[in-house]
């Protein structure tokens, strides 16, 4: 089996994202046969595991230790580094550290013309996985010195962080929620970030949230999580109500769910277990049925919308660093990014001191646009 491409695994991850439990997953299920076919051989505990008469509850007391994201992961590069060693003529029974060196070497070259998009380092991982979680004794020489570099990579690149969010902005964001003409959609897009603001929640954690367990009291709200990107038994959360442009008991987050209640109530079902439904943003924000989480993905879109079409609030808030990752977080064939660079050089006259200037706006889009940058990786 192949890795798969940024598409599909893409896809497959807005799918796992949403497991309560791994053994649950037709996904991991399928992945999971092919790990017992491929190390099967070479480990003593999965030949025990499958002789015994319990072994659906073994299996499953593994799986469901870990999330369904991370167990695809996993499983796609043990899977398609056994394919590799088998096409190098390697034997697994006898690996020694350069020979699996040689495989992750060869499965890096093999990216850009394969279309397999898995790292030496994320594969490594998973090799070392295998050996204390399945007893894969074949692959004990990964924890050698000699593969411990493919961790630490010296090459200088712009590393994956946050868009760095001034308090400013935050201020904007409630400013417009409690503002009465502003729409119940656009309230919950941007309640939903000041959600994640406020409560430390990541935007996947924050959509495995069960909206009838949450407990508000007009001062503050507390929930568990049923699950988290670091926990499989859920996570307690809580934040206060009031935010730095409240007055008294109208705050944001009481306007932010009483626009979640008028949409619920369209569609009364006790089985929801997210909080922010998907919304289009094509021309007008509008609900999409039937109703569906909306997708990670989704969040760059909705980001960008709101900030271009409602005010232009990104121009005046946001710092020449923020602007440079926001943008460059994108794939260059991403009409949005570039778009969002022609607004904001467009609305320089809007912008305070502190924006970006036009040879830096030049600058972005420059760099955006060489072939060879590759913005998926930043």
């Amino acid at each position: 089996m192949s890795a798969p491409s940024k598409a599909q695994s893409g896809t497959k991850s807005d799918t796992l994202v949403r497991v309560k439990q791994s053994s649950s997953s037709a996904i991991v299920l399928r992945l999971w046969s092919q790990i017992v076919e491929l190390l099967a051989p070479h480990s003593q505990l999965i030949r025990d595991i499958m002789a015994s008469a319990h072994k659906d509850h073994h299996v499953a007391r593994i799986l469901d230790n870990f999330a369904a994201t991370t167990l695809a992961k996993y499983f796609q590069s043990i899977v398609s580094f056994v394919q590799a060693c088998h096409s190098l003529h390697i034997d697994l029974d006898h690996l020694t550290p350069v020979q699996l060196a040689d495989g992750l070497l060869a499965m890096r070259l093999a990216r850009s013309s394969d279309g397999i998009y898995l790292h030496g380092s994320t594969i490594l991982k998973a090799i070392r996985w295998s050996v204390r979680h399945l007893g894969a004794d074949c692959f004990q020489c990964s924890f050698d010195g000699l593969l411990s570099k493919f961790l630490t990579d010296k090459k200088a690149i712009d590393t994956k962080e946050s868009l760095p969010l001034p308090l400013y902005s935050i201020l904007h964001w409630e400013k417009k929620i409690l503002t009465s003409s502003t729409s119940p959609l656009l309230t919950i897009i941007l309640g939903a970030f000041l959600f994640q603001v406020w409560t430390g929640l990541r935007w996947s954690d924050m959509q495995r949230i069960t909206p009838s367990q949450l407990v508000f009291d007009y001062k503050d709200i507390r929930g568990i999580a049923w699950r988290t990107k670091t926990t499989t038994k859920g996570q307690a959360f809580g934040c206060l109500a009031s935010g730095f442009m409240s007055l008294s008991s109208h705050t944001w987050m009481l306007i932010f769910f009483r626009a979640l209640d008028d949409v619920f109530a369209t569609h009364v079902n006790s089985q929801l277990d997210f909080i922010i439904p998907r919304i289009t943003m094509k021309g007008s924000l509008e609900l999409v049925l039937p109703w569906n989480p909306c997708a990670t993905q989704m969040r760059y879109t909705i980001c960008e919308r709101s900030f271009t079409s409602h005010g232009g609030l990104l121009v005046r808030v946001l710092s020449t660093q923020a602007i440079i990752r926001f943008t460059a977080s994108r794939p260059p064939s991403y009409p949005g990014a570039l778009r969002f660079l022609r607004f904001l050089k467009n609305n320089e006259d809007n912008r305070d001191t502190t924006g970006p200037s036009t040879n830096q706006y030049d600058c972005i889009h420059g760099m955006m646009c060489i072939p060879s940058y590759n913005c998926s990786r930043h």
